[in-house]
């Protein structure tokens, strides 16, 4: 059963939340498994890797501006 509050379905945005947290703490376990000083240039290069070849071009100019937004940085 969901409940929604002010129209949104909270137990949907429970869950997503729940999800990035998990997947965060596992992408950042991998991470240390493989270096635990990994550097931001080969973050870099792993996460453009794995959007050129996971999610396509089409998708570059708004995953950007997500990071944007979530890191602060946006122009808006």
């Amino acid at each position: 059963m969901s409940k929604t509050i002010a129209g949104v379905d909270v137990s949907f945005e429970t869950k997503r939340l729940n999800d990035v947290n998990r997947l965060t703490g596992m992408v950042d376990d991998a991470m240390n498994e493989v270096d635990e000083h990994f550097g931001r240039k080969d973050f870099a290069h792993v996460v453009s890797l794995i959007l050129k070849e996971g999610y396509g071009s089409h998708n570059f100019e708004g995953f950007v501006a997500e990071l944007q937004e979530f890191l602060g940085l946006s122009t808006n």
